[in-house]
C-alpha cells in the first residue's frame, strides 16, 4: 500500500530529527576546572545538617543532609582547598511525636524550636571563625 509505504519512509528520517533534538550540542569552549584555592584564599568550614520535613508537605525531605554526605560534599570542599568540620546533624523532632497544632501553622513550635537551634549553631560557627554550609 503507497501509505504504509509513505509512514515507513517518514518514520526514520522523524526519528533522526527527534535524536538530533534530544542530542546535546557540543560546547566548544573547555569545561570550567575546579581550582583549588591558595591557602590565603581557603575558608574554614561547618557543615550543619537540618533534617526538616515538619512543614513539607511529604516526607523523605529529612534525608537530604545524608544525601548530601553521600555524594561526598566534605570531600569536594577538601578537594578545593578549603579546611571543612562536619558538624552532625542538628536535632530535628519527628513529626510522629508532636502535636500538628494549627492546620494553618503545622508544626509551628517544633519548626521555631529548630530555627532557634539552626540560629544558635550558625552564630557558633562564625563565632570560631567558621563559615556555616
Amino acid at each position: 500500500m503507497p501509505g504504509s509505504t509513505l509512514a515507513a519512509n517518514r518514520q526514520p528520517k522523524d526519528r533522526t530529527r527527534i535524536d538530533r533534538m534530544m542530542t546535546p550540542k557540543k560546547s566548544t569552549q573547555p569545561k570550567p576546572q575546579a581550582q583549588v584555592r591558595s591557602a590565603a584564599h581557603s575558608r574554614d568550614l561547618r557543615i550543619l545538617g537540618v533534617p526538616l520535613d515538619l512543614g513539607a508537605a511529604r516526607r523523605g525531605v529529612d534525608m537530604g543532609p545524608s544525601a548530601v554526605r553521600v555524594a561526598g560534599l566534605q570531600a569536594r570542599l577538601q578537594a578545593l582547598g578549603h579546611r571543612v568540620q562536619d558538624g552532625g546533624n542538628i536535632a530535628v523532632a519527628l513529626a510522629e511525636q508532636q502535636q500538628c497544632g494549627d492546620a494553618r501553622a503545622k508544626y509551628l513550635t517544633p519548626i521555631t524550636a529548630t530555627c532557634a537551634e539552626v540560629a544558635a549553631q550558625v552564630q557558633e560557627a562564625l563565632a570560631q571563625g567558621q563559615t556555616p554550609v
